[in-house]
């Protein structure tokens, strides 16, 4: 599983939330970044002990010291899939709430807004990467050789876990859709309006030529 993305995640989802999210949530994703951060420092300086250790003379006191750094790796690792499942949950947490926000916000607009468009774009992105890692990691799983009672769990729950994006992606879709449609009804019947509008000026005006509305009259030769 690609931890350093799950982690750094629950950053990206805050920063589409902006004033919406709360500041414990705030602070819990500072924190999975800098945990992100800290186990990548950790992993690289163990990783090159070993390997200096190991490019160095053989002797019994350093391959001991080998297995311990190797022991704490397997500790770290361990410690990575507990903090990960944590990031996951709260990532379908902030999912939730940028759904709902997302859906209150459309209902209250009254034009189309960009910006809102933006972080609907920007978030179906975001889900659709979730979608790929999950994929990578539950066909990588599978075929491993070391399939076990641990792997089953974990499997059951990137499905869950997907099952659950996907819907998700298909609601904001639907909204976004539903959002888009709307705008362009509204902008048809202000422009069918425009039109009328100049029209009835063209059959009670002193000018019932084509070059009437503002528009084309720019364009009028003398």
């Amino acid at each position: 599983m690609k931890f350093n993305f799950w982690l750094e995640l629950p950053t990206a989802i805050i920063s589409l939330l902006a004033e919406d999210s709360l500041l414990e949530d705030n602070e819990i994703a500072k924190k999975l970044l800098l945990t992100s951060k800290s186990f990548d420092q950790i992993v690289n300086k163990i990783n090159n002990n070993i390997e200096i250790m190991s490019s160095s003379l053989c002797s019994y006191q350093s391959n001991d010291l080998i297995n311990s750094l190797k022991l704490r790796l397997k500790s770290i690792e361990n410690e990575k899939s507990h903090i990960l499942i944590q990031a996951m949950r709260f990532t379908v947490k902030l999912s939730s709430k940028f759904c709902s926000l997302i859906e209150n916000q459309v209902n209250e607009s009254k034009s189309t807004d960009n910006i809102l468009l933006t972080k609907i774009k920007y978030f179906l992105n975001l889900i659709q990467n979730s979608v790929k890692s999950l994929n990578y990691h539950i066909e990588t799983v599978k075929n491993s050789s070391l399939f076990c009672i641990e792997s089953e769990s974990e499997l059951n729950f990137c499905y869950t876990l997907k099952v659950y994006f996907e819907k998700m992606e298909a609601k904001i879709y639907n909204i976004s859709l539903s959002y888009l449609n709307n705008s362009i009804s509204e902008y048809n019947t202000v422009n069918k309006k425009r039109s009328n509008s100049f029209l009835e000026k063209d059959r009670n005006g002193s000018d019932p030529s084509p070059f009437s509305t503002p528009q084309i009259k720019l364009l009028k030769i003398n």
